[in-house]
């Protein structure tokens, strides 16, 4: 059985949207593969925004299992996670702050043994901070896209961010981009951007306070309406991460295949 694929969201500096992306990019995956996906809302201590942003008030979060993790089966699990009306199901790290020590870097590690048996996509919502709860999901995930404005501080903290990820020998093919916030007339252009990272930009989300503040009041992600650029934009960065991770399990595939040829 095909394994799912852990994409993860990170963001240096505060202010990014990076929990908007992640969370209208698993609706995107969804809608767009039919497979199933999770959303894990990984922003320790202060988990739920994600959660916000879906209008949903309540869920099942890792802490109601951390006790008992060595005995969580996919099936115990799966019947209690919270499900949006896009398909997507959500997994916030905690619901109480005072409980987010409960999620050890160990406790992740077990529940990404459970959930890749259950879903085709996981995204994670990671913190500002990359702890040693979201170095647990970095060895094992898939990509990282990091989401970055037009911002010579955002900028300056991504390539912080990038030198970290490589100073712990982080695979330099899974580290992907995306421009947030996209605005055409910035001083700050796409070139300048590209010129600041090692590879091309999964894509550019233009900015829409309007329609995204009203979404999030809402309860309505934008990716419910996708009439509006913000969210035809999403479903682009969707398409390229989707494009990777095929290109990622077809060049699997065949090196499987040559390492048959060659023993046989």
């Amino acid at each position: 059985m095909r394994q799912g694929s852990i994409v993860s969201f990170l963001s240096r500096k505060g202010g990014t949207g990076r929990s908007f992306v992640a969370v209208n990019t698993a609706i995107a995956l969804r809608r767009i593969t039919s497979r199933p996906v999770l959303l894990i809302d990984l922003n320790l201590p202060y988990s739920g925004d994600c959660l916000m942003q879906l209008g949903l008030g309540s869920a099942a979060a890792m802490t109601d299992y951390a006790s008992r993790i060595d005995f969580l089966t996919p099936a115990a699990l799966d019947g209690r996670l919270s499900e949006h009306a896009s398909g997507i199901k959500v997994l916030p790290a905690c619901i109480k702050v005072e409980l987010s020590r409960m999620v050890s870097p160990d406790v992740i590690r077990k529940f990404l043994d459970v959930v890749l048996e259950l879903f085709g996509y996981i995204v994670v919502d990671h913190s500002g901070d990359l702890t040693e709860q979201s170095l647990a999901v970095l060895e094992r995930n898939t990509m990282s896209v990091v989401v970055m404005t037009q911002d010579l501080l955002a900028i300056n903290q991504t390539r912080k961010l990038v030198d970290f990820l490589r100073a712990i020998h982080y695979p330099a093919e899974r580290i992907h981009y995306a421009v947030n916030r996209y605005m055409p007339d910035s001083r700050v252009t796409l070139d300048i951007l590209r010129g600041n990272v090692d590879k091309q930009l999964l894509g550019a989300i233009p900015d829409d306070p309007a329609n995204v503040q009203q979404s999030v009041m809402s309860g309505q992600p934008v990716q419910m309406n996708r009439k509006l650029p913000v969210a035809q934009a999403l479903d682009a960065v969707a398409q390229q991460i989707l494009y990777y991770l095929d290109r990622l399990t077809t060049e699997r595939e065949e090196g499987i295949s040559q390492d048959f040829l060659a023993g046989a």
